[in-house]
Parts: structure tokens; sequence; C-alpha cells
């Protein structure tokens, strides 16, 4: 199967605003009547659908403070929320000036080897800020906007140092209905309904889906590649304020050029929400080039049906392979504990390379006509080399789609 191609046009439209932006109410542009600079960023396109979302992004000239705020229809999703990123180095969340501007249109089309869609189009407006210090630091705040959704990003020159936090915020009115995941590293937990304001104090995933009157919004992240940690959201209860933390405390800088990953707001209807591909959309290329041996199908995911126990019986997963088979689904996923030892769960087998019942299990499921996805940690060897005998195809995690950028 060829590769597939994603093509990319980006223009520089800086003397071009106006119609890259859709218009007086969408361009980019600045409040000369109150003592702050204003920019609004919203979908492109001539007469940008009404209930498009569209961002808005505000520098105190008093305090030299940042905030972004999204509204639908002309209605609040997201209210004035605190942008800024600080390092070793400099701290980029105050004391701001404005330094200039540039806009560019983002139309970019690629093919997926499943999901939603498989062939896609992302169009997007893309605002760029320049701010400044008095001590001379710098950053840019990158804005995107689509008709389902926006997105802002920090990208800083080298030799500012290791980052030590962000002050991104997502404020929400305190009546939302909200749907939060108490924060755990494996992003396994349960969400709960409360209220935006109501919700326990404590730290949640970083989906967070709220019901607002401009609309539902989904917060999420995109654009991570590893360089770069992970975020949760710090909420205090009786606030609707919930604020980016990071997973850890430092992260130490390359000496070059930084873009931090995506803060993602996908916005709404419920519908428009759960079919958008927007965070798909914002994030890289794929470094998969070669994605035949990718065959998507049905899998059955054997961890709620059997947990602990399955994992570490063969007896269990034969029988998955049976009940897979009669349905003619392609594949059984064996989860956690096949590779631990019997008797110590999360500890690995030394031995397990050498003594697993997987490949048996393959030989199995192979003469039912059924393929075998297996789980394993990201702390123990996932090279080919490492892989047991009677596995031939081994990877160490799922590959999106192919693609290429400009």
């Amino acid at each position: 199967m060829a590769v597939p191609i994603r093509t990319a046009v980006a223009t520089l439209c800086a003397g071009l605003a106006a119609s890259l932006l859709g218009g007086g109410p969408a361009r980019a542009g600045q409040d000369t009547g109150s003592a702050a600079h204003v920019w609004t960023v919203s979908a492109p396109g001539p007469g940008a659908a009404a209930q498009a979302p569209r961002a808005r992004v505000s520098l105190d000239d008093t305090t030299g403070t940042l905030d972004l705020s999204v509204s639908r229809g002309g209605r609040t999703v997201i209210e004035p929320s605190a942008v800024g990123i600080r390092t070793e180095r400099a701290d980029l969340s105050q004391g701001l000036r404005f330094l200039h501007r540039t806009d560019r249109l983002v139309d970019e089309r690629y093919r997926t080897k499943s999901g939603k869609r498989l062939d896609r189009r992302s169009l997007m407006n893309e605002t760029r800020l320049s701010f400044g210090t008095a001590a001379g630091a710098r950053f840019d705040l990158v804005v995107r906007a689509a008709a389902d959704g926006v997105a802002y990003r920090y990208v800083l020159p080298g030799g500012y140092g290791d980052v030590l936090g962000e002050t991104s915020a997502f404020t929400l009115p305190a009546d939302a209905r909200a749907w939060l995941s108490a924060y755990r590293v494996d992003n396994e937990g349960q969400f709960t309904e409360y209220s935006a304001g109501t919700a326990p104090t404590g730290s949640y995933s970083d989906q967070a889906l709220f019901a607002t009157d401009g609309g539902y919004a989904l917060l999420a992240e995109s654009g991570l590649t590893g360089a770069y940690s992970g975020a949760r959201l710090a909420h205090d209860q009786g606030s609707g304020t919930y604020r980016v933390t990071l997973a850890d405390e430092r992260i130490h800088g390359t000496g070059g050029r930084l873009a931090t990953p995506w803060r993602a707001m996908v916005t709404g209807s419920l519908a428009t929400v759960t079919r958008s591909t927007f965070t798909d959309d914002l994030a890289p290329a794929s470094r998969v080039t070669d994605t035949c041996w990718i065959r998507p199908g049905t899998v059955l995911w054997t961890w709620l049906a059997g947990g602990r126990a399955a994992g570490q019986s063969l007896t269990a997963q034969k029988a998955y392979v049976d009940y897979a088979a009669a349905r003619h689904w392609p594949y059984e996923a064996v989860d956690a504990g096949w590779y631990f030892k019997s008797d110590q769960w999360d500890t690995t087998d030394p031995d397990w390379q050498t003594n697993s019942w997987l490949p048996l299990l393959t030989a199995y499921a192979r003469a039912k006509g059924v393929g075998i996805v297996v789980w394993i940690h990201q702390r123990d060897p996932t090279r080919p080399r490492n892989a047991p005998s009677g596995c031939p195809r081994w990877s160490g995690g799922a590959s999106r789609a192919s693609r290429s950028t400009s």
C-alpha cells in the first residue's frame, strides 16, 4: 500500500489579515478604547459560520499579563483565562509588551489508517503574536481557530533554559456542567459529573468536558512528542478555573527553539465535539513511514472482562480467542500480566522472553484467524530483538496516520 501523503498549504498573510480572518468581526485587531491590546481569531472563510468558535487574546497594558477567552455565537465558552510560561531565565507571564503579529491560513490534507474519518482536511486560521519583556526576553503566542476548536501554544527561541511551569488556565462559568476524571498517571480514571465550580479541590485529567451557554467544550492537549511534559488540571472548589500543571517540576531545555504542546479547546454541539478530529489536526506528522503493517479492526479487550487473573492465564486467553473467532473479530488483546511473575503483580519475570506462553497463544490464535495484540509497559524492552519467539511483529506503541508537513 502506498504511504499516504499529507499536503500542506501555509501562506503568510500579514497584509491580508482581513480576508484570512473572515471579515471585520473575525479580524485579528486591536481595541484602542481600553488599557489593553485585544486580538480576535476565528475560523477561516468568507462569512465563517456564526457558530464557529472565536478566540480573543487580551494584553493588559498595566500588568503586562495575557488572557485568552473563547465564545460561540456571542455566548461565552471559556472566560478570560491566564496565558503565560516561566523558564529559569525569563518570566514570560507578566511585564509583557506587544511586538508584532503575523497571520497565515493553515490548509492541510492527510489520510489516516483508521479513526472517525480516513481522509481529512485541516482548515484553520493562525495568528502569531510576539511579546517581549523589558529585559529583552521574547516569545510567540500561536493561536489557531477552526470550525470546531481553538488552540494555542508557546514558541520560545533557544537559550531560555529549563521550563519551570505555565500559568496557562481555563476558566469556565462556575455553573457549567462538568464531567471530570480525577488525575491518574495512567489516565484510566472514571468520569464524574459536577459543575465547574463545585468540583472538589484536586487534580483532574487534562481531558475534561464542560457544557456552557456557548456549547460544549472539551479541554485537551495535542502535539506531545516526549520532549515536554504532559499536563493535568488543578482546581480549587468554588472556582471555575482549571490551571495547567505539568507532570515534571522542571522540563530540561535542549538549548534550541521550544514549541510547547497545544492547549486545545474543542467546542460546538455535542455531536460536533464527538465527531471532531481537531486534536489530530493539530498534531505533528507521524514518524511511521511504512504503514502497511497497520491493519485496523475490532479487538476483544480482556482487561475489564478478566483483569489480572486473565492476564496471567493461557487458558483464559484461549477462551477469549475462541470468543473473537466465533464473531469474526480480527484481534484479541492480551493486557497486563502476561510477562509478570506469577506471584508478584507488576514485577517483570526476568526470564519472560524464554518461558512466556505467548508463542503458544499466537499459534493457537493464528489457526483460528485471530491476531494477538499485547500490552507492555513502556519501561520494558520493546525493540524487535527483545521480542519472544513466535511474535512476528512487535511494536512498543500505537501508530497514528502517516502525514507530511510543510
